[in-house]
């Protein structure tokens, strides 16, 4: 039966058992127990009766802080709820909470699926208005290992990487997570893309080019088909809208063992065919790397092609016409993928089988010293005049495109070549010491190539002039550019060393000197994340990230920063 608000003692209440929600910000609650000092609680909490006494199902916050504050009643809804329902509330009510953590809403749901009837995640997202893939996103946040939670819980993995971590196999999620957590820039957490990017390299194989069959179920009984794997992405879509395929293995480990046995399996068919099995110790006196092409012992790889061949064929199709062709098999130990191949005396004997004969090239008789050196030098003439016309033709091709490029797609790829060709570790950390004051000298050069990839095509022309800018102070001089743009824009290089000297004579002097004046505001230090995102220190040293829905240059993320931090500020003073 549902009563109207009413006021409870507080000792007569208990915090819930069943909510989901076990992290609160001690900060916060600080405020809110001194805002409930002086106005009261202003929102009910809602209360169920639990043996004899109250239980709270929604406000738990506002009960913690009324006991902080000392009061000894609360206004409250008394509601007559099984676990179901309010665990349901619960869930409801931390959806418009803002300062909920993902994987506290996450086992929220999953309490729901396990302990209280719902069957799919069809039925959770119709009970909480929220999409199949939100729902499959946040449930699949309880399968991070602990290591990879405490990492969450401490903001050193965002929401979107700790999914993108939760969809690998927890025996490979402590990897992931550590160099997520601490790979960006500055040992700083990465960002969505560059994690994406991270384990998709590292914890994601293409099944299409698998070397075994992906649909055995019996290759590992345990295991079962690849195709019908949760852990192929085209099984799981909801979780997987980034892979762009579908056919994607996302258990490397998993997908080794199948290959492993899928090796073990085609050399005992090999070796019950009548073909030769090498050993593992023969097979490492063979293989020098994890190419399979260049063998060693005199072993000719099947794929190879018989240079002898008027036709060019490969020794493969040269075997087929062999009846008793000694083939001999084994398992690269470098790579693990299986190689046919022939020993040089078996070629010899199947090439004179099938009459191929080697072409006898007739050797010119040597000619006298002079003569052969003029012809030598006519010919490097004749290799040089090539090679010039040639490039002549390269270059007015790819400048008739440039002119048509109204894209000026170009302009990223030129960006890459000058960062190898300009990018010392000085002119890198002068670059990114414009943008992070705070930068190390030891990882700059990795930060200026993640900027690279973070700035807009907009901003591509400015960041390689400021390249060249950097390559001449160096030496500890501007080069000529530097001073061709500055008479271009009519800037006086002189007059800015001038003042910039005496600005740093004044405050050299007066640094010994205490006053009692106000310290001028501490300007807004902006840290760009990607184009999208950028960061800044606000009140008492907090960090503060900014997303921006359009992609922002550094200087426009550098003066929303600034305006964002004086509003934040005016209103920290107001308040």
């Amino acid at each position: 039966m549902e009563l109207n608000a009413k006021l409870v003692e507080l000792k007569d209440i208990k915090p819930s058992q069943h909510n989901a929600r076990k992290t609160f910000d001690e900060a916060k609650i600080k405020e809110l127990s001194a805002s409930i000092k002086e106005k009261g609680v202003i929102e009910p909490i809602i209360i169920r009766p639990a043996n004899g006494k109250y239980e709270v199902v929604c406000g738990e916050r506002r009960f913690r802080a009324s006991q902080m504050a000392g009061i000894t009643t609360i206004p409250a809804v008394i509601k007559e709820l099984d676990d179901k329902q309010a665990i349901e509330y619960q869930i409801i009510e931390n959806l418009h909470r803002e300062d909920v953590h993902p994987l506290e809403e996450a086992e929220g749901y999953e309490l729901l699926m396990k302990k209280h009837g719902y069957k799919t995640v069809e039925d959770i997202a119709v009970k909480v208005g929220k999409s199949k893939g939100y729902i499959y996103g946040r449930l699949k946040l309880c399968e991070l290992i602990p290591d990879n939670r405490k990492l969450f819980y401490e903001g050193k993995l965002n929401p979107s990487v700790a999914l993108l971590i939760a969809r690998i196999p927890a025996h490979l999620q402590k990897e992931a997570g550590k160099k997520a957590a601490s790979g960006g820039i500055d040992s700083e957490p990465m960002s969505y893309r560059r994690a994406a990017e991270f384990i998709t390299k590292e914890f994601m194989l293409v099944l299409k080019a698998a070397p075994f069959d992906t649909d055995d179920a019996m290759l590992i009984e345990s295991t079962g088909s690849c195709t019908m794997c949760p852990k192929r992405t085209g099984n799981q879509k909801e979780l997987f809208p980034d892979i762009s395929s579908a056919d994607v293995c996302t258990d490397p480990v998993c997908f080794k063992a199948k290959k492993d046995a899928g090796v073990k399996r085609a050399l005992v068919k090999a070796k019950e065919s009548g073909k030769t099995i090498l050993s593992e110790k023969e097979a490492k006196k063979v293989f020098f790397s994890e190419d399979s092409m260049h063998l060693g012992e005199g072993y000719i790889n099947l794929e190879s092609v018989c240079t002898e061949d008027k036709q060019g064929r490969k020794y493969k199709q040269l075997v087929k016409s062999v009846k008793d062709a000694k083939i001999v098999v084994a398992a690269n130990p470098f790579s693990g993928e299986l190689a046919a191949m022939l020993h040089r005396t078996e070629a010899a004997r199947i090439r004179k089988l099938l009459g191929i004969v080697p072409v006898k090239v007739e050797k010119d008789k040597p000619k006298a010293g002079k003569e052969q050196k003029k012809e030598d030098r006519a010919k490097e003439a004749k290799q040089q005049q090539v090679m010039e016309k040639s490039t002549a033709k390269i270059v007015e091709s790819i400048i008739n495109e440039v002119r048509k490029d109204a894209r000026l797609s170009f302009l990223r790829l030129m960006a890459e070549a000058m960062l190898d060709s300009y990018a010392t570790p000085f002119v890198a950390f002068m670059f990114m010491k414009r943008r992070e004051p705070a930068v190390k000298r030891e990882d700059a050069l990795n930060q200026l190539k993640e900027h690279l990839d973070a700035i807009s095509d907009s901003e591509l022309p400015g960041f390689c002039l400021e390249l060249i800018i950097h390559e001449g102070t160096e030496f500890g001089e501007t080069n000529i550019l530097t001073n061709k743009l500055c008479k271009l824009y009519n800037i006086d290089i002189a007059a800015i060393r001038k003042t910039t000297a005496a600005a740093e004579n004044k405050v050299e002097a007066s640094a010994p000197i205490k006053t009692s004046e106000p310290a001028p505001e501490k300007e807004a230090h902006v840290k760009m994340r990607d184009g999208n995102t950028f960061e800044y220190e606000g009140a008492k040293g907090k960090k503060v990230v900014v997303k921006s829905k359009e992609k922002l240059s550094f200087d426009d993320q550098k003066k929303a920063g600034k305006a964002l931090k004086q509003v934040t500020d005016i209103l920290a003073k107001d308040k």
